[in-house]
């Protein structure tokens, strides 16, 4: 990349750097623990841990139970600012993957949202 040019052309490889930078690592630590944590839910479940191929209604089912059954590894419940967070970072990463929806919004997630 030619600093001195107005418009440089940037490489795939470049900008891929650049989005990599755009969010903080905590952001990225966050969105990673709720998608383990969510993983490891539907695990235990005895359902397949890639959320992301899910239909629609099949995830909003998976995450209202997940809202009601998800527990701290010392079995104790989530706070509610902890479990949102959780939320926001499973939302973040569908988003990240290009997924066209909003597990916190989304007219698809009327009964995960109410268990919420």
């Amino acid at each position: 990349m030619a600093s001195s040019a107005r418009f440089p052309s940037l490489t795939m490889e470049e900008i891929q750097d650049i989005l990599d930078l755009k969010d903080a690592k905590s952001t990225k630590d966050s969105t990673k623990y709720a998608t383990t944590v969510l993983r490891d839910f539907l695990s235990s479940e005895g359902k397949p841990e890639h959320f992301e191929d899910f239909p629609m209604p099949e995830l909003d089912e998976q995450l209202a139970h997940f809202h009601l059954e998800a527990r701290t590894k010392a079995g104790k419940l989530y706070k509610k600012a902890s479990l949102n967070s959780i939320r926001f970072g499973i939302n973040r990463h569908l988003q990240v993957k290009n997924h066209r929806t909003d597990v916190i919004n989304g007219d698809d997630f009327i009964k995960s949202r109410n268990s919420f």
